[in-house]
């Protein structure tokens, strides 16, 4: 059932599988504005770097004021600009917990009108509080002006102010812009500074535009949103797809973020963990008011209860279609403390970016190879061959359409940009038959199995229940986690699993992204 699909996904994948779109250049380069005759910068006085820094798209360089606190950074154009977005990075590059800042932006057209606050004067966005380390976005309804003033004061630590980057935006923000829902208390370790900051700038150059915010379930003051519970935070999914966001990803685990809980109908037992409750914006109910949605009532049937279809959960949304694509990076279950969960996502950003600098460690041969892996009952499944149309880059290897353990081990190791597995799962083993000691029994592939193995695949997709179950230790989980090859896995936090039609093998031969490809095949098995 779709509403338990999730998928931990890079946004943009393997070059045989997706495009990359390019950056739709949107942000005014003050610098070659400056370099041109059309612009000029005064700041307050500074004794590390130079003001120039802080438009140079570097958030590793920086502008120090020389114990001034508030500090000013400001931009006169000779030209009116259209803005409509201002971004910021504040605080010292690589020690995100020492300071805090507030920032507020002001324009005018004259320089009288800024210093005496009058005429053309406009405070564009008033103070934004508590940030450091981590991109702030401040969007606004389109303001025309000659002279922008950035002020920023720093609230914590002493009076030096520290000011990386400052950004302006005109009205042509890009069309794509993603969300990076972070847990604060990860965030708060500093040890996702420099890998989250290479994801974004990664997004950045594949043509999206990213904002990073932060939320916990437990009081924080210096978290962005505190969301004890479910339905806060999918007010901030639905603040931001109002703001124009067509994708998220939630790094992070059930300890810091709630959990939504559905299940199909009011009496079946199976509850699911499921992000889409927070990428369809529409509402979701919850009939009898025990914390878990539904999508029906129940109806009582020869003794069994099944879904009443005459009696909705939401008359108005029985569908659950999401508009956001989604994904999840959590490392929760395979840790006992905050600082191994975010050393392990730490891993994994940097396992992707070393990819986007350097390529696919597989061999080539195995770049061109798809691994379909079809045990007992699932074997055989006719779309495999399909994919061949779609995809004709990718082999589709059939010789273990009916495979076992040590055959799924041994395919393995050969290396393969995609693999689908079809087998009895649950959270930690799979289950296929073999021949052991002269009887035909249950083998299981196991977590420890491919903690032994180290597999090679890029990308997993898995019809394999509850293998993605990000509130337990899972399959997907471990293959991101703790493997050296793993990008992405898609899979079912519930009973049954993903198993992609051929329109996903078009689609991702065409280069569309894989959480686009996903957000697709949840909304045709409406």
């Amino acid at each position: 059932m779709k509403t338990c699909f999730f998928h931990l996904t890079l946004i943009f994948h393997i070059h045989l599988l997706f495009a990359q779109a390019q950056p739709d250049q949107s942000k005014i380069d003050v610098l070659s504005r400056v370099n041109s005759g059309q612009a000029s910068l005064s700041a307050s006085a500074w004794d590390i770097g130079h003001v120039n820094n802080c438009f140079d798209g570097d958030t590793t360089t920086l502008m120090r004021s020389a114990n001034i606190n508030p500090a000013f950074v400001q931009i006169a154009f000779t030209e009116k600009q259209s803005v409509n977005t201002s971004r910021v990075f504040l605080g010292q590059p690589g020690f995100p917990g020492i300071d805090r800042n507030t920032w507020w932006l002001e324009c005018a057209d004259t320089q009288y009108d800024l210093s005496s606050k009058a005429g053309t004067y406009r405070l564009i966005v008033p103070s934004r509080t508590d940030v450091s380390g981590t991109w702030d976005e401040a969007l606004f309804s389109t303001v025309t002006a000659k002279i922008w003033k950035f002020t920023i004061e720093r609230t914590v630590g002493d009076d030096y102010v520290h000011i990386p980057e400052l950004e302006l935006w005109t009205d042509g923000v890009p069309q794509n812009k993603f969300l990076i829902i972070l847990s604060n208390p990860i965030n708060e370790t500093g040890i996702l500074t420099n890998s989250l900051e290479a994801y974004q700038n990664d997004l950045a150059n594949e043509g999206w535009y990213s904002t990073i915010t932060t939320v916990n379930k437990h009081p924080d003051p210096t978290t962005d949103f505190y969301c004890p519970t479910e339905v806060e935070l999918k007010f901030v999914t639905q603040y931001f797809y109002d703001l124009g966001y067509q994708g998220f990803v939630i790094i992070g685990s059930s300890k810091d973020i709630p959990t939504a809980l559905w299940r199909h109908h009011t009496k079946r037992e199976v509850d699911n963990p499921t992000d889409l409750y927070y990428a369809d914006v529409d509402a979701w109910v919850d009939i009898d008011g025990n914390g878990i949605y539904e999508t029906w009532d129940s109806k009582l049937v020869n003794g069994v209860w099944e879904a009443d279809k005459t009696k909705p959960a939401n008359p108005g949304n029985t569908e659950f279609n999401p508009e956001f694509f989604f994904g999840r990076i959590d490392a929760g279950p395979l840790c006992s403390s905050t600082e191994e969960e975010a050393n392990k996502v730490n891993f994994y950003l940097n396992k992707i970016h070393d990819y986007r600098i350097n390529g696919s460690p597989l061999s080539e041969e195995a770049q061109r190879s798809a691994l379909f892996f079809r045990a007992d009952e699932y074997a055989p499944n006719v779309w495999d061959d399909t994919y061949k149309e779609y995809m004709p880059g990718i082999v589709c290897n059939h010789g273990i359409m009916t495979g076992d353990v040590n055959s799924l081990k041994s395919e393995l190791q050969k290396g393969h940009i995609f693999a689908s597995i079809a087998t009895h799962s649950g959270y930690t083993s799979h289950a296929m038959h073999a021949w052991i000691n002269a009887k035909r029994q249950l083998d299981g592939f196991s977590l420890d199995d491919i903690r032994a193995t180290n597999p090679k695949v890029h990308y997993w997709v898995l019809f394999a229940c509850s293998a993605a179950r990000f509130t337990e230790v899972n399959f997907g989980a471990t293959y991101l986690f703790e493997t050296d090859y793993a990008f992405n896995v898609s899979g079912s936090t519930g009973l049954w699993g993903v198993l992609l039609d051929p329109v996903c093998g078009r689609e991702l031969n065409k280069g569309t992204p894989v959480g686009i490809v996903l957000r697709d095949f949840i909304t045709r098995y409406a």
